[in-house]
């Protein structure tokens, strides 16, 4: 006999305690109880142990059916407090869906064209405001223009980024205000400077115009922009814990996550309470001046839930079916270069392309320090909603481009889907189609 039975037992023991030490636990913690699709959980926690990622939340629809809808990891690693599908995250860009649908929400109540030059409905924007328009081409940019990234903003061409905190330093002391200031200050500097090509002439990804789409939807309904959201567009769907996010940790809302970048990297605040001390990177941003370009906080079954509304029947839909036709409809263009290869190019606030079995994705992505975010649906009728609270891998490679990159193939290799509808959880009293 080659081990006795306390050998044996020692042996074990031994062993167990260097996987400990050699292997730490796995971060990808199984936060919900029911698992109705367990090759996307087993997925997900391999990918989150692969490429050392805190924590997310994946949401799945199909046929306007929410079906699955998980967290796994941590929210808090400090605390271990575990991420569940009902997380908020900061999702960055995915904002700028939101502020486009309520945009064409006003469109459908005649307040304005989407061809109607902008300029003329930012008075109390720009009520003492000098300088402005800073470039005469500025009269002819139109909501659409900004809408399709057109507007005559190109931050490549002119290396200005002004939602960093260094711009935002720089123009609040322009204005004569306190950093980090407010979307309202960022849109009159911008506005008082020159463009960086002729308007309508080509795309050029930039979250400036989102900024004065907000500005817009203030000065036309009297209500601030994250209440008119709230108001009329999340409010009738259900949505009742989106809000504007908050930049400090100790400011996060009820059931926000925490933030993590690769390496945990710190560097100096330039503004808030933290100014002179050093914080996470992720930290170092002023989320509230982002806001209709990218400061809003969700969960995955809130972003299932509007993506979900926009295809459903006209009672609960947030825009009427040929107003939605017009949303998800890119001109397709060779210019687009930072848009994906098959891609048709950006509609009026989404991405729009075809994969290789011919469907057609209409979506949109969010990247900030300690953020990847993820909100689509293909034509088929599958709709994909996911969150995490980092935003690259140690190789700082992208996380959402990795993650889909497996989870398609996945969702396509199911053979079976669940029956069952999770929306009335979440969102009772609501109808999904």
């Amino acid at each position: 006999m080659l081990f006795s039975g306390m050998h044996l037992q020692l042996l074990l023991w031994i062993l167990t305690w260097i996987a400990l030490i050699v292997m730490p636990p796995a971060p990808a913690v199984f936060a919900d109880d029911t698992d109705p699709l367990p090759s996307l959980s087993r997925l997900a926690k391999e990918f989150m142990v692969r490429h050392e990622v805190p924590g997310a939340s994946l949401a799945i629809t199909r046929n306007n059916r929410l079906i699955y809808a998980e967290g796994f990891g941590y929210a808090d690693r400090e605390h271990q407090r575990l991420v569940s599908s009902r997380s908020l995250f900061r999702i960055a860009s995915v904002s700028k869906p939101f502020t486009a649908t309520a945009i064409l929400q006003l469109v459908e109540q005649d307040r304005f064209r989407l061809d109607d030059p902008v300029l003329h409905l930012l008075k109390p924007t720009l009520r003492d405001a000098p300088g402005v328009p800073g470039d005469p081409r500025l009269q002819s940019v139109t909501i659409r223009h900004l809408l399709q990234h057109r507007a005559g903003w190109d931050r490549a061409q002119s290396r200005f980024f002004p939602l960093r905190s260094n711009s935002l330093v720089e123009i609040s002391r322009v204005e004569g205000i306190a950093p980090p200031g407010t979307p309202d200050t960022v849109v009159r500097y911008m506005l008082a400077k020159p463009l960086d090509y002729t308007p309508g002439a080509r795309y050029a990804y930039t979250n400036i115009g989102y900024l004065v789409l907000g500005r817009v939807i203030e000065s036309i309904t009297g209500r601030s922009y994250a209440s008119y959201v709230n108001k009329h567009l999340l409010m009738p769907l259900g949505i009742r814990d989106m809000r504007i996010g908050s930049s400090t940790r100790e400011s996060s809302a009820p059931g926000e996550v925490c933030y993590y970048t690769a390496f945990d990297a710190t560097i100096e605040a330039q503004f808030g309470p933290h100014r002179g001390e050093m914080v996470p990177v992720s930290y170092n941003r002023s989320i509230e001046v982002q806001e209709a370009a990218g400061g809003w906080i969700a969960s995955v079954v809130d972003l299932a839930r509007f993506v979900t509304a926009l295809y459903a029947t006209e009672d609960i839909a947030p825009l009427k079916p040929q107003t939605l036709s017009e949303m998800i409809t890119a001109t397709p263009s060779s210019e687009h270069k930072t848009v994906p290869q098959k891609s048709n190019g950006y509609a009026l606030g989404w991405f729009v392309e075809h994969d290789d079995q011919g469907r057609t994705i209409v979506y949109h992505t969010g990247q900030l320090p300690g953020t990847g975010a993820f909100m689509g649906r293909r034509s088929d009728g599958i709709g994909v909603a996911v969150l995490f609270n980092s935003d690259t891998t140690p190789q700082n490679d992208q996380l959402i481009r990795l993650f889909l990159a497996d989870l398609a193939p996945a969702i396509d290799s199911l053979s079976s889907w669940p029956q069952h509808d999770l929306f009335p959880i979440y969102f009772p009293g609501k109808q999904s189609n």
